[in-house]
Parts: C-alpha cells; sequence; structure tokens
C-alpha cells in the first residue's frame, strides 16, 4: 500500500488533466502529453498515470469493474480499504467534507463526482495548471450510448461545487479550466490542445 504523504508535490508545476467518463473523454488522443488522474474505468479508453475509484464493486457491471481491476494506472486512490484491487498500488485516502473545498488539509473534500475528489488530488500533487475532461452530465457516457447521467438533475449543484473549487484553487496560484466544449461544469474554458500546450517551466517530473 503507498502512503499518500510519500507523493505529495511529486509533479510540482505539472499540467494535470483530469479524465471522468463522459463523451468528451474521447477528445484526449495524446494522453502522454500530460499527467492523467482517471476514474473509474477510463482504462477502456487510455492508462492513467492516476486512478480514482471511490465505489466499491457492487457499483459496477462485471465489464466495468474488469476495466479497474485490470487497470495500467501507477496508483489507485480510494477511500474503500476492502477495495479489490492491486494492494501495491492502492493509496488510501480520507475523505473531509462533502462539498467542501479546503484544499491543505489532510482529509480530502468531496462531492457525488468522483472527478472533484481527483481534482483536489492533483492540486496535492502539485499541479500548476488541471484541465478538467470528461465532465460533461450530457447523456451517454465515451464507450456507450447509456442515456442520461444518473446524476444529471444535480449538475447545477455539482457545477456550484466546481466554480467554488476553482476559486479556492486560483487563491492558491492553481490555474483550472474545463477541456470539454459541451460540459455543463461552468468553470472557465479552454481548448485541450492549448491546454497541453501551456508552459510549465518550474514543473519538475520527480
Amino acid at each position: 500500500m503507498i502512503d499518500f504523504t510519500r507523493i505529495n508535490n511529486k509533479h510540482k508545476g505539472a499540467n494535470i488533466i483530469v479524465c471522468g467518463c463522459g463523451e468528451s473523454a474521447s477528445l484526449l488522443t495524446e494522453p502522454d502529453k500530460n499527467i492523467v488522474i482517471g476514474v473509474n474505468d477510463i482504462q477502456r479508453l487510455l492508462s492513467p498515470n492516476y486512478l480514482v475509484v471511490v465505489n466499491d464493486k457492487t457499483s459496477f457491471s462485471p465489464q466495468r469493474w474488469s476495466f479497474i481491476e485490470t487497470t495500467q494506472a501507477e496508483i489507485i486512490f480510494t477511500h474503500l480499504r476492502g477495495l479489490k484491487v492491486d494492494e501495491k498500488k492502492k493509496c488510501i485516502i480520507a475523505l473531509g467534507r462533502y462539498g467542501g473545498c479546503e484544499l491543505d488539509k489532510v482529509a480530502i473534500d468531496y462531492s457525488s463526482n468522483s472527478p472533484y475528489i481527483a481534482s483536489i488530488i492533483a492540486y496535492k500533487l502539485g499541479a500548476k495548471n488541471i484541465g478538467l475532461l470528461g465532465v460533461d452530465f450530457t447523456p451517454n457516457h465515451f464507450f456507450a450510448k447509456t442515456g442520461d447521467h444518473p446524476l444529471s438533475k444535480k449538475s447545477a449543484t455539482i457545477s456550484n461545487e466546481y466554480i467554488q473549487l476553482h476559486k479556492s484553487l486560483a487563491n492558491k496560484g492553481v490555474n483550472f479550466y474545463n477541456l470539454s466544449p459541451s460540459s455543463k461544469i461552468l468553470i472557465p474554458k479552454m481548448n485541450l490542445h492549448d491546454f497541453q500546450n501551456l508552459q510549465d517551466d518550474q514543473y519538475e517530473n520527480k
């Protein structure tokens, strides 16, 4: 098991993409250009550097779970000690306050949307620029016509949570952009190509 404190600021000054499983995730055709923190079964599209899983195995279909179980991610972040994944990759996080956006405490604030947690983890890893992709709240996942997002009725509330997180990150000198052209999350948008070409002169990939 991996101690989270050992990887704080591992990627100081980096550009980090947080990738959900909405349709816009398919825009990430060159994931190697940036560090990627994915969620759930993003492995069916790309191999992320890091994976966040906050639901147990029973929450997923067998097919979706198979991609989580076999992820090529270096580290899997979860608060679930009993999550049935490779123990050598598992990094246990403590969850903080629901809907909160306090960035410098040990516990990680959370929302009903797992990329929210991934965004705070990106900050703790030292990101200077964080890009949000595949967090659309439009119909369908990138891998299938799955219909309306189960949280679509809460999208306005979740958007407000991201807006508050954007403000907290800005106060720390960290840029937070929505890279999806179709997303309902109302933080500043940026083209994926432009984000991937942001200058990060202070980046240290340790």
